[in-house]
């Protein structure tokens, strides 16, 4: 950890100079980044805030969620977090529990169509990825589950396997997997005394919690491997060696005992929620990652949740700054970022979602791709098509093997990502945009896993076609030859 710390040190010295300074520190976009946010039903925090009682209810429900994800792209954001178990009620059709409120306004009520199907189809269709955000232990209001009960488990399980069953999700994140603020609301004092499994009481409290962890991944995993399974712990994980939690910490407050599930290889993910600033945030930051990459099966992700809903006025008021310096520490170890909570975020609170737009998130990411063997290779794409409009319109068609292709532009020695596809699905843009940078245009097959077959680079053979007269008439087409190889 001593790395870690001088790490610290020197960041939060960049961090407190001016914004000229600052920018000339921010580190390059990487291609590679996850970039999520939670979108909360709870109440309609976030989404829905129409209810679907008529068909006319249905539509603005909908068109709510598609604007909020062309929104939310604009800013750069990969990864949907969707609140799917909210409060031992749901968002789809079930046959273990009930249809949560948020959908119609009345708890048990159908919405007359299928939420999470109709969610995981509009991110796919952009590019982004869906995790059902699955409130785990916590049931109503302070009420939880107790996680020394066999059938606890039992029942997480189920619900999360009916999940993957029946939807393309491509995670799931776990919520309140964990004790109580209060743990002695939990009386398990007598569970402990029949059997003590040989562990102290607080140990035998965190094995409870990474029993029910273990035994949820490995059901997700044998029906489909290439989930994301992840949690968003309590932000900080323990005292540091110069920092102390205050109390109120992951591992020994609430029993979750992130270190060993990160060094069993039973997460894929974290999202912890630090909803902190200054040194109750980096040096705590930087024990997740260090501890992620001491771990022998390092997570593909450590993407600390940022609390942006202190930057309003109605909460602690903080100053942009606060975040932007966040992320900039962040970008520069190599980690992800996540936001709680949408409406925050697209409500611009103190510029946050133009600054994103302009500066940090500039240039999409993909996401981290998971731990894998070797799935994919380059003859995984059947064909490709493209069809040149005129200079502003072209569309590029790829069929492949694969579930997902990704379009890049070559520029140089610049490799830049631009976009991710369903198989057959097209990617349409400005041929302009191309010759301005002298670029050409390729794709990559993408496994379910995130893993990236080669390069395969799009030849145009028959571009007079495509193109009017017109176009011909302004020296057009000769210049699309730079396009490509």
């Amino acid at each position: 950890m001593k790395r870690a710390y001088i790490i610290y040190i020197i960041l939060c010295i960049h961090a407190i100079f001016g914004n000229e300074a600052r920018a000339q520190y921010f580190p390059k976009t990487p291609q590679r980044e996850t970039r999520a946010v939670w979108v909360t039903t709870f109440c309609g925090l976030d989404w829905p805030k129409a209810k679907a009682t008529d068909e006319r209810g249905r539509e603005r429900q909908q068109r709510e969620f598609v604007d909020m994800l062309d929104r939310l792209q604009r800013a750069g954001i990969n990864t949907i977090l969707l609140q799917t178990r909210v409060r031992g009620s749901v968002i789809y059709p079930s046959r273990l529990e009930p249809w949560d409120k948020c959908l119609t306004g009345k708890a048990g009520q159908s919405p007359g169509y299928d939420p999470l199907a109709f969610a995981v189809e509009e991110c796919h269709k952009r590019g982004m990825q869906l995790h059902a955000w699955v409130v785990a232990l916590q049931v109503a209001g302070n009420k939880y589950l107790d996680p020394a009960k066999p059938s606890t488990a039992q029942g997480l399980k189920a619900i999360c396997l009916e999940i993957v069953a029946n939807y393309d999700v491509d995670g799931i994140n776990f919520d309140y997997i964990r004790y109580p603020e209060r743990p002695s609301d939990v009386k398990d004092k007598a569970d402990y005394a029949k059997n003590t499994r040989g562990l102290g009481y607080n140990d035998w409290r965190r094995d409870n919690i990474t029993r029910i962890v273990r035994e949820v991944y490995t059901s997700v995993k044998s029906v489909k491997p290439w989930i994301c399974v992840s949690s968003s712990p309590v932000g900080k994980y323990a005292d540091t060696t110069l920092f102390r939690s205050g109390g109120w910490n992951a591992r020994n407050a609430v029993f979750q005992d992130v270190g060993r599930w990160l060094d069993e290889g039973i997460h894929d993910a974290i999202f912890p929620m630090m909803y902190f600033r200054d040194h109750n945030f980096y040096p705590f930051a930087l024990q997740w990652a260090e501890m992620a990459k001491d771990s022998g099966f390092a997570p593909s992700v450590v993407a600390p949740g940022l609390g942006i809903y202190f930057l309003s006025p109605n909460e602690k008021d903080w100053p942009l700054e606060v975040i932007t310096r966040e992320l900039a520490f962040m970008r520069q170890a190599e980690m992800g970022q996540c936001y709680f909570r949408a409406q925050f975020l697209l409500d611009n609170v103190k510029g946050l979602y133009d600054w994103l737009c302009r500066v940090h998130n500039s240039m999409p990411a993909l996401p981290a791709a998971l731990r894998c063997e070797k799935t994919i290779s380059t003859d995984s794409i059947v064909d490709v098509r493209l069809d040149i409009f005129d200079l502003r319109h072209a569309r590029l068609s790829v069929s492949t093997v694969a579930p997902r292709y990704n379009v890049y532009m070559v520029s140089g020695t610049d490799t830049i990502y631009l976009a991710t596809r369903e198989s057959a699905n097209p990617y349409f843009f400005s041929p302009s945009d191309f010759i301005r940078l002298d670029g050409r245009i390729a794709v990559k097959p993408m496994s379910r896993y995130g893993e990236e077959g080669d390069f395969k680079v799009i030849c145009i053979k028959s571009y007079d076609k495509s193109i009017s007269m017109s176009e011909k008439s302004r020296n057009f087409a000769p210049g699309l030859k730079r396009l490509f190889y």
